[in-house]
């Protein structure tokens, strides 16, 4: 999210918001430190109306989530929610506050676990999901919506594990 932040800013963008659950997000260099840093839980529909009121940006990106291992006979109906939170309660939440506004952006940073899919990721698998069927039903209804299906990027996000790890974890390298 961070990447996509200084491409933003670089691109066209005279601010943009960097919101994280501690309002603790670090930027990584000279063009992200006129960023307005602030907290909000996506998961909280009270912080991401606030956000949205305080803020009044025409774009947003969703990047929020959490990474959960665990074969889908294991886990249970806590650990789903917990893991659907950031990813499609904050999209629905954003959905929700930004319905009325016209938007110059409104991406969703999805991941290839939704379509492909790693043992053990059935969760996190089914929450991007999710954000995908939320942007086509976005897009069904002449709304901007836009998902981007990642796969685990080296040294950013869930990919800031060892490499030989990440291939432990989900079964392949991350791209860089």
């Amino acid at each position: 999210a961070m990447r996509a932040a200084e491409l933003i800013l670089e691109a066209t963008a005279p601010q943009v918001v960097l919101a994280s659950r501690n309002g603790r997000a670090r930027p990584s260099n000279a063009v992200l430190s006129s960023s307005l840093i602030c907290a909000c839980d996506c998961t909280d529909a009270a912080d991401t109306n606030a956000l949205v009121i305080i803020c009044n940006a025409t774009g947003y990106l969703h990047a929020a989530g959490l990474n959960g291992k665990g074969l889908l006979v294991d886990v249970d109906a806590c650990r789903i929610l917990q893991l659907y939170q950031p990813k499609a309660m904050g999209g629905s939440y954003l959905h929700f506050n930004l319905a009325s506004r016209l938007l110059s952006a409104y991406t969703l940073f999805s991941s290839v676990a939704s379509g492909l899919g790693n043992v053990g990721l059935a969760s996190y698998a089914s929450s991007n999901a999710w954000l995908d069927a939320h942007a086509l039903s976005r897009r069904a209804i002449g709304m901007l919506a836009f998902s981007v299906q990642w796969p685990i990027v080296e040294g950013a996000g869930m990919g800031t594990v060892k490499p030989g790890k990440q291939i432990a974890i989900a079964g392949t390298a991350g791209v860089s």
